[in-house]
């Protein structure tokens, strides 16, 4: 039966497929759907302007075959226009002055919906068939066939309900090209998009859009038909550039989002200004890239989101300033990456407020000077994960003993960060008792002093060494509870790793990657501990740029798998 539908959806689609095939060399006589274009509407026309002026104006660009006028009290009046031919209707849409009583007319194509050849309109109008004969020779359509199946094929004796959940099975741009096929497919689609509740355009790819159709007018399509039941939108990976109408357009279409993330697109006044105007659900908010220092407007949108509890700024253009007027009893976690434009009284002034912050991240930014590390490690004394990797080099060694004094850290990311001592670790793991999570990685100043320190971290599961040339040794004796631990290119030899490997039961993960002195002598200590394991844990080692020669290794343990990949490599 699956089978069956899904090769009755790919014919119903057939006519899109076949416009798309042809959309570039006739983009200006089909609609954006495929559909060939010969209706025309026509606005700003004068109150005593009737249909037979307008047929007597129109009839000199080809032959009209029928006018529709709408006259509204109190409105602009319009009317449609149907031309026998696509020539035709493409020699009006194109001449930019025409007139009539006086008046400028604005022509524009019919929407799909709207067209003579639309599929829904051959579907029900079969008296009209003969005139799709007077189409271009180089667009076929067989409605006939399309007909019969719509009227004869068993898939229209299941119910609406089976229709609606065929439906949602389907890639969103085939949600879209099926209500092309009859009037009762187009009802069930849209009525099929109020179970929609997150769109994430990351995902598009994977259902049936390519590069060409990702575009802002897509956006727009898609949101028309389910923005106002959407609460979580995630424009974060977008392949092909959209406008920066997309953010506003989003705001009008979807009024009760939660959950909004536009990091990959580029943000205007406008696009924050319609937030504020119609988005007052907010709970985590993720802005990109900006136009403009958006500090005042991101105020305004913080005061109407008083739920408001994750902040994330990508590169976007802010000060800080907006941050003093984030809601401080429900703020629970704030990321700031390649944020250039920061200034550190204001950075200090709004960690200074944020006391019941949970989680903090620093990446890559700007102007992070000792004063913000202080006010952080004094006032957010709730924070249990903590980000400051790759900062500037406004920070003194004695600036980062700060963060020691957040005795709730569990995380613990200072990556990239060339401040760190040995007084530092040594500080932390004192202090710092509920750490699970350390990433040090190509911290240049840590030597076997800080990694002993950090063995006495009592909770420690996580561990990441990367790149520290200064490490040549590992004690890690006490620190049982450990789980995983990357040590990529670092100068460890099979003794030190054997010593490790004795006493790390819960080991689940270790990545040798790039470590040149390790041989096929740890990997057989490896299979050793881990065959009389009773925890049932699997061990995984990453052995790609080592000596391992893995052809004369013949040692099994049901407990470990050993990957030859080299993930050292920074270009991968």
């Amino acid at each position: 039966m699956t089978d069956y539908i899904e090769e009755y959806l790919a014919n119903s689609l057939y006519h899109s497929h076949i416009m798309e095939e042809t959309n570039i060399s006739l983009f200006s006589l089909v609609t954006e759907d495929g559909v060939p274009i010969r209706k025309l509407f026509i606005s700003n026309l004068a109150e005593r302007t009737s249909f037979k002026d307008l047929i007597k104006l129109f009839s000199k660009y080809g032959n009209v075959e029928s006018c529709f006028l709408r006259r509204n009290q109190g409105n602009s009046n319009y009317a449609f226009i149907t031309f026998n031919s696509v020539e035709a209707a493409a020699s009006a849409r194109y001449d930019e002055g025409i007139r009539l009583h006086n008046r400028d007319l604005r022509v524009l194509a019919a929407d799909s919906w709207h067209q003579p050849d639309s599929i829904e309109n051959q579907c029900y109008n079969i008296k009209d068939k003969s005139k799709s004969n007077k189409l271009s020779n180089d667009i076929v359509y067989n409605f006939d066939y399309i007909q019969d199946d719509i009227t004869d094929t068993n898939i229209q004796t299941l119910n609406d309900d089976c229709l609606i959940h065929i439906f949602l099975q389907l890639p969103i741009i085939d949600r879209i090209r099926i209500e092309r096929v009859c009037k009762r497919w187009k009802a069930l689609s849209q009525e099929s998009w109020s179970s929609v509740k997150r769109l994430d355009l990351s995902m598009w790819g994977l259902s049936g859009l390519n590069r060409r159709e990702i575009s802002t007018c897509t956006i727009r399509k898609v949101l028309l038909r389910c923005g106002s039941y959407l609460n979580e939108i995630n424009l974060s990976i977008v392949p092909y550039p959209l406008r920066q109408s997309t953010a506003t357009i989003v705001a009008k279409l979807c009024p009760n989002l939660q959950r909004i993330d536009i990091t990959g697109i580029v943000v205007s006044a406008s696009g924050i200004n319609s937030l504020i105007n119609n988005c007052h659900d907010i709970t985590k908010f993720s802005l990109g890239s900006t136009t403009y220092i958006c500090d005042i407007d991101l105020q305004k949108l913080f005061k109407v989101n008083p739920k408001l509890r994750y902040f994330k700024a990508y590169s976007s253009k802010i000060s800080g300033r907006c941050l003093l007027y984030l809601p401080l009893e429900t703020m629970e976690e704030i990321v700031l990456e390649y944020c250039t434009c920061l200034q550190e009284h204001l950075l200090a002034q709004a960690f200074a407020k944020l006391q019941n912050l949970k989680s903090l991240t620093m990446n890559r930014c700007i102007d992070i000077s000792g004063n913000v590390i202080q006010a952080i490690g004094t006032n957010c004394t709730n924070l249990k994960t903590l980000e400051v990797s790759c900062i500037s080099f406004l920070l003194q060694s004695n600036d980062m003993l700060h963060i020691a004094q957040l005795t709730n850290l569990e995380v613990l990311k200072i990556s990239m960060n060339a401040l760190v001592t040995d007084e530092f670790f040594s500080n932390l793991a004192s202090k710092c008792l509920r750490l699970k999570y350390l990433d040090i990685a190509e911290c240049l100043l840590v030597t076997d002093i800080s990694i002993a320190a950090v063995a006495a971290l009592p909770k420690l599961e996580v561990l990441i060494i990367n790149y520290l040339g200064l490490v040549t040794d590992i004690n890690l004796q006490d620190t049982c509870n450990l789980k995983q631990l990357e040590c990529r290119a670092c100068k460890f030899t099979d003794k030190t790793m054997i010593n490790f490997l004795e006493y790390a039961p819960q080991l689940e993960l270790l990545d040798l990657s790039g470590c040149r002195d390790i041989t096929n002598e740890t990997l057989k200590e490896a299979a050793t501990v881990t065959v009389n394991r009773t925890n049932n844990t699997i061990l995984k080692i990453f052995v790609g740029g080592t000596s391992v020669d893995l052809s004369t290794f013949d040692k099994v343990s049901p407990f470990l798998q050993i990957v030859n990949i080299d993930l050292s490599n920074r270009e991968l």
